[in-house]
């Protein structure tokens, strides 16, 4: 069976709060900061996200386990507000389920969603504990370029 994105509503925040743990522990955040995963927080993020008109999105497998996210924060552009960007906050396909095409279509299903919200551009982010070669190829293959790199440093 394809799993099909869809967009996410504020019943499916508690297994999005499951779901960001997994996640959360491919971090170099938690692998190197230690820093512990906040499962209220993430609560409140998402939930928040979803109420702001954020761009919330999950799939989920046959036994409705969500098994991949993209969360992405819509705003205005710094420098010129009359357009909007969506700026991924989280992208992540659980480990088995990255063959076949499903962060693929996420991402579509991103660029759909941004779209009806009238957003101009959409900026993603590749983490550097989780594989940054395969995202980095899905961006390229359908048309993204590289505008930035991101680089963090523990205080």
């Amino acid at each position: 069976m394809k799993i099909v994105p869809r967009e996410a509503t504020l019943a499916d925040i508690p297994k999005m709060v499951e779901f960001g743990e997994e996640f959360w522990t491919q971090t170099s955040y938690y692998k190197q900061g230690n820093v512990p995963y906040d499962a209220d927080n993430t609560e409140n993020l998402v939930g928040g996200m979803i109420d702001l008109g954020g761009i919330v999105l999950l799939a989920e497998n046959e036994e409705g386990d969500v098994v991949a996210v993209l969360v992405m924060l819509v705003t205005p552009m710094l420098f010129n507000p009359a357009h909007t960007v969506a700026s991924e906050m989280v992208y992540y396909v659980s480990p088995e389920y990255r063959k076949g095409g499903l962060g693929i279509r996420m991402l579509k299903k991103a660029e759909q969603v941004a779209k009806a919200k009238g957003v101009k551009y959409i900026s993603m982010v590749l983490l550097a504990s989780v594989e940054p070669e395969r995202p980095a190829a899905v961006y390229n293959r359908l048309g993204y370029h590289q505008t930035e790199a991101t680089y963090s440093k523990e205080l």
